[in-house]
């Protein structure tokens, strides 16, 4: 007799579901785009680790095959599944709200801005950083997108900002760097 082994997911909660319908159509901005999405929660019955960390859950795009493989259960198939840890949200998450700032975060991640209804993408997080390194820049928390913006517009300045065709002078960063006296080159 053959053995199979158990399957790492299962449906998803219905009130995952409803909470996903709850955001999409609450009227804000962000979500509203998602309204063509169609978007299958599951649950994760297996602990995940991503660097050593726990995954609480994710989103994912679904392949061609998926959505061939769904598209029994809905007109062309899901777009996205959100798969959630099991333990998490049965007997960690004890109230709704912390329910909604995970299906909230997860639905962040897809990107509906591709030029098309219905061509969707996945994004990565906006910010990645310490917990220690967010409070110490309260007063400037977008200070590296606001160095990566200088870095682009140095790059776009000149095709070897950093100097290393021969002959050629490097552009100073930092406050060596005077935009009103040296502009762009």
């Amino acid at each position: 007799m053959l053995k199979y082994k158990k399957l790492q997911f299962e449906e998803g909660p219905s009130d995952a579901d409803d909470i996903v319908k709850e955001l999409i159509f609450s009227g804000d901005k962000f979500f509203s785009a998602l309204a063509g999405a169609k978007i299958k929660t599951l649950f994760n019955l297996k602990k995940k680790l991503s660097l050593g960390r726990i995954i609480l859950a994710e989103i994912r795009k679904t392949s061609e095959i998926q959505r061939y493989l769904t598209a029994e259960t809905i007109e062309y198939g899901y777009d996205f599944f959100i798969i959630i840890d099991k333990i998490l949200w049965t007997r960690v998450i004890t109230n709704r709200r912390d329910k909604i700032r995970l299906i909230r975060h997860e639905l962040r991640h897809i990107d509906s801005n591709l030029g098309e209804f219905g061509k969707w993408g996945i994004r990565g997080h906006e910010i990645e950083d310490f917990h220690k390194e967010v409070e110490s820049n309260k007063d400037k928390p977008r200070w590296a997108e606001e160095l990566a913006i200088l870095m682009s517009v140095m790059y776009e300045a000149e095709d070897d900002p950093q100097g290393l065709t021969k002959g050629k002078d490097s552009i100073q960063f930092g406050e060596k760097w005077n935009w009103e006296e040296n502009g762009t080159r």
